[in-house]
């Protein structure tokens, strides 16, 4: 679809299989991307060159976040999409 707004959280991210599967998200006007790879150096700006790659001339807002997990197991970490349009808003839980 055609989303103007995504917010994406997902502990393990792959960017590369992201953005070639959904290109049309990684083009949001605006577009949160939350994960849990923040004890990997370089993950944020990794993501972030990939999405900045992918959006190319397009303007708009990016922003991606690795909130402090401070145990390696048993943190919460949902997995989920939220897409907004012009008429409407979709939630979409993926954790199992």
């Amino acid at each position: 679809g055609n989303f103007r707004s995504a917010l994406v959280s997902n502990y393990l991210l792959d960017i590369s299989w992201f953005v070639s599967t959904f290109p049309s998200l990684a083009r949001c006007k605006e577009l949160i991307v939350v994960h849990g790879q923040g004890g990997h150096p370089g993950a944020n700006e990794n993501i972030k060159r990939a999405l900045i790659q992918a959006r190319g001339t397009q303007q708009g807002h990016l922003l991606v976040h690795a909130p402090p997990l401070p145990i390696a197991y048993g943190t919460h970490h949902s997995k989920f999409l939220i897409l907004i349009d012009d008429s409407k808003l979709r939630l979409i839980i993926h954790t199992a």
